[in-house]
């Protein structure tokens, strides 16, 4: 019997991974506890995997002079999931909608200053001329909270400071620098159908905390009202 290829033992190796990350992204699952290191538990095998086959194209390099080019069809696939991956985020937080700023009224940016002293954090604000409730921040050294025309027309002065607060708090948490470990926790174990899964679960249990931040600080009614009317915006 002929002993495997070394692709053949490449793409043993790489079923071997995935169901390594399958398994590890379970036990996530099942230790909620741990969510902040589930995603993160889930992609490993697949990390491990991509250093390995970097190692093998080095050795193929080391030893031929060159890498033949069907061996690169694997890392290629990896670079373009990532780049398309980068695009969109790009292009959802900052692309489009920066060309849509508008500049803070007076009493709204005092309003917020105040938040970002009280929380602790340095952060931006923008406008966003949109007519739909939206609000989200930005992932950059210097966070940006970005909030629509149509969330200031349909939230009240309380209920607005709730979500301002609500925002902040996930930068005072560093969920900001959590997001983007995840994102790549996705590009990476893209072959692992449950790291979705674990993403969705770490990202809803930082809204939570983040909650609770808030909460504490301008009380649970007015974020309450707020979260309820951002996430049903026909019924105002």
């Amino acid at each position: 019997m002929l002993p495997p290829s070394p692709i053949e033992v490449r793409l043993i190796r790489l079923g071997e991974a995935v169901a390594l990350s399958v398994f590890l992204s379970l036990l996530g699952i099942s230790l909620k506890r741990l969510w902040k290191v589930g995603p993160v538990l889930g992609a490993a095998p697949m990390v491990a995997y991509v250093s390995g086959y970097a190692h093998f194209l080095l050795d193929v390099w080391t030893r031929f002079g060159r890498i033949p080019l069907h061996l690169l069809a694997e890392p290629a696939t990896l670079f373009v999931s990532s780049l398309t991956f980068l695009v969109v985020l790009r292009t959802f937080y900052v692309g489009l909608a920066s060309r849509n700023y508008l500049e803070p009224h007076p009493e709204l940016l005092r309003t917020f200053t105040e938040a970002t002293r009280k929380v602790g954090v340095r952060a931006k604000l923008s406008v966003l001329d949109r007519g739909d409730p939206v609000v989200y921040t930005t992932i950059s050294f210097t966070p940006r909270v970005v909030i629509s025309v149509g969330a200031l027309e349909g939230l009240g002065e309380e209920e607005l400071a709730a979500v301002l607060y609500h925002e902040l708090s996930h930068v005072k948490l560093g969920h900001m620098s959590l997001k983007v470990i995840y994102y790549a926790t996705l590009v990476v174990a893209f072959l692992n159908p449950l790291q979705v899964r674990l993403y969705r679960m770490a990202i809803n249990e930082m809204e939570k905390e983040a909650d609770a931040m808030a909460a504490s600080m301008v009380g649970g009614k007015a974020l309450t009202s707020a979260l309820v009317k951002l996430s049903e915006p026909l019924r105002y």
